[in-house]
Parts: C-alpha cells; structure tokens; sequence
C-alpha cells in the first residue's frame, strides 16, 4: 500500500473516532496505527489542524457542537486533502487548512469569517489528479482541454492550476474552469518540466526579460529608497 493511502486511511479512522465522540490519546492512537507518537502528534496538530479538536486530561475530544456533524464523505475529503497536504508538498499547507476550516464550517455550521473562497470540490479534485498523474479534461473560455496537471499556484490571490498542454506549459485560472473531468489515464511527469517549476515558481508567467531602467540623477533617492 502506498504511503499516501496508508495516511488517507489512518486520517479517515480518526476523524471517525472523533466524530463518534471518543476520547483519544496519542500513544493508544501510535500503538493502533503502528506508528511512532511523534506521526500521531503530527496528525492531531498539523494534518487536522481544520478541526475543532481540545485537549482534556491528556485525551484528545472533538468539541461538543460539532459531535455526529460530519457525514462520511465529508470525513473522506476531508483526510484527502489532509493527506494530499503532508505528502504533496507543491500545495500550500496553510491554504490547504484554511480551505478545510472553511468546509468544516460550513458543514458544522459555525460562523467564521476570513476564509478565502474557493471551490472546494473543484480544489480537491485537482489536488488529486495532480498528486496521482491524471490527465484532465475541462471547458477553458468555452474551449476544451486536455490537460496534464503539475502544480497549484496562487499569485496575487489568484488560485491557478499549471499544466502541459500539447508540450507546453500554459496556466489556467480556477475560476473559469468548469466541467472538470479526471480521465481514466496517468502520464509520466515531465521531470526537466518539474525541474523547471521548482527552480522557477513564476515560470508560468512567460519568457522573462531583462529590463534596464535610465534614472535621472535627481530621481535615484527616491526610486532606491525603501521607506
């Protein structure tokens, strides 16, 4: 089984757990699992940081308001998109718990503002097809694409997906995506593409060009001044 499931697994039976209104502990929880206490402290804390999950008397609880909310796919996507956090590192872990804070609470109808607003579905289907290799098909300005996803990207607030169509890196606003499908079929990434991503994180902004600016004199203190 790959690690990536293993985690999916181990999430889902937590928060569970949690969900059923038990009392859990960190170490019961590594012996279950078969994991170091070190993993189990990582999950509670970091992975289902989205929760609203106490400490009481060394045990771990789930709030009282939020008790039985969750449904079993709520519960599902939820670990999917945990897991995909830890393990996939080309998505942000904080968005990834904002994004989750934001769904939980809307199911646990809990008012909190600040969230930025995403499509959760639309989000959580591109994170997976791009941490298994999926090739996708979507509607792009009432254009078909066909396209292999590499990596979520946000510039200036603006949630984009990068990915190859026909040999070329293009990018693709996550707004205007609409009649997403994940197709029943793996590419093999492009590892001097990838290479090119990670060196480069704004790659996808076009060819880069140098520029050379000609001050007057009298204008230098005012363009070089940081304050």
């Amino acid at each position: 089984m790959k690690e990536y499931d293993k985690l999916s697994i181990r999430l889902v039976q937590i928060l569970s757990k949690f969900n059923n209104g038990e009392s859990l502990s960190a170490q019961e929880l590594a012996q279950e699992f078969n994991v170091d206490t070190r993993t189990i402290q990582r999950d509670l804390n970091e992975r289902l940081a989205f929760m609203p999950i106490k400490k009481e008397n060394g045990r771990y609880v789930l709030e009282s308001f939020a008790l039985g909310k969750l449904s079993f796919k709520d519960i599902q996507n939820f670990a999917t998109l945990s897991g995909i956090a830890e393990l996939y590192p080309k998505l942000d872990q904080g968005f990834i718990v904002d994004l989750l804070s934001h769904r939980v609470n809307k199911v646990l109808m809990v008012k909190n503002e600040g969230f930025q607003k995403v499509d959760y579905e639309l989000f959580k289907d591109l994170s997976v097809a791009i941490l298994k290799h999926n090739v996708l098909n979507f509607f792009y300005k009432d254009k078909e694409r066909q396209i292999k996803p590499y990596k979520l990207v946000n510039y200036k607030g603006i949630w984009y997906l990068l990915g190859d169509e026909n040999d070329k890196l293009k990018h693709f606003n996550l707004d205007k995506i609409s009649k997403l499908h994940t197709k029943n079929e793996n590419f093999i990434p492009d590892e001097k593409l990838e290479e090119q991503i990670q060196n480069d994180p704004n790659i996808w902004l076009g060819e880069s060009k140098e520029v050379i600016l000609k001050l007057d004199k009298n204008a230098k203190e005012y363009f070089f001044r940081k304050e």
